[in-house]
């Protein structure tokens, strides 16, 4: 397994794109995503980034898992070297497991560049903001909610890679699933606004599997009492409904997630994962 490791290390290296969505994606996109959605009002710099970050601070790691990674193992698999490494002792479950492995190191390393770019960013105004919000953070279940997140991505990432058998079509299914998480699955536009401002786009959510994993992380970052989780509720709880004040220039209360949302929350990313993990396996041929 350490030669596959090698082998992946090398594939990621070799190509400009995995360092630069690993390491300079998520400072740029962040600080992009909170220019968009800083501006004033009354001369008062008004933002909403809190309403954006939680679900935000994923995208980069969807974009490794569901891109990056699929090609990878594709490349992989039909290069001559994994073929004479079939010779030997390597299950073909190792070509998939070791990937996994090293892809998703690279999505945790992401997805905490992007909690450390939402705290240094060039808006002042949100920087204040930004470290509210991660005081009042319960970090163990947000890293509950990262690790729930990669095994969804991560078993999409791998089934799509074992399924299709040419790379441009990998890439194709990867860049639409990114592209309409970007608006269906709070990847760009906040679902917290979708609920209640935009339901058509809430809706149609329902029929993106990433929106069950990253909208956990809401009350994963809002974990007490506040205007952003009004009765302090958490992901496990599905009897009281997710409540927030998207910004103060707004009063008006919007209910996130229902009862039915959480049960779906809890639900679908373990089916997801088990399904996609199960396609992967049966599926996957040298």
């Amino acid at each position: 397994m350490f030669h596959l490791l090698r082998i992946y290390n090398k594939n990621f290296w070799k190509s400009i794109f995995g360092p630069l969505i690993t390491f300079l994606l998520p400072i740029t996109f962040i600080w992009l995503i909170v220019s968009i959605y800083t501006f004033t009002y009354n001369y008062n710099p008004i933002s909403l980034s809190p309403a954006t970050i939680p679900t935000v601070i994923f995208t980069c790691s969807y974009i490794i898992l569901l891109i990056l990674l699929p090609q990878a193992i594709f490349e992989i698999k039909d290069s001559i070297l994994i073929k004479q490494l079939k010779t030997s002792s390597i299950k073909l479950w190792h070509v998939l497991l070791v990937g996994l492995i090293y892809y998703s190191c690279m999505a945790v390393i992401a997805f905490f560049l992007s909690i450390i770019s939402s705290i240094i960013t060039p808006e002042k105004f949100v920087i204040e903001q930004t470290l509210k919000m991660y005081s009042q953070t319960n970090w163990w279940m947000l890293l509950f909610v990262l690790f729930l997140n990669i095994c969804m991505a991560g078993s999409f990432g791998t089934m799509i890679a074992s399924v299709l058998k040419r790379s441009s079509t990998i890439n194709m299914i990867g860049v639409s699933v990114i592209f309409l998480s970007l608006l269906l699955g709070g990847l760009m536009v906040p679902i917290m606004i979708a609920s209640e401002q935009l339901p058509v786009v809430w809706y149609a959510s329902y029929f993106d599997f990433i929106r069950y994993g990253t909208t956990q992380a809401y009350e994963a970052l809002y974990s007490v009492p506040s205007k952003f989780n009004v009765f302090g509720s958490n992901m496990f709880d599905v009897s009281t409904p997710y409540e927030a004040f998207a910004t103060d220039l707004v009063p008006i209360k919007f209910t996130i997630l229902r009862e039915h949302d959480k049960i779906l929350n809890l639900s679908i990313p373990y089916l997801s994962t088990i399904v996609f993990t199960l396609v992967s396996v049966k599926t996957f041929k040298i």
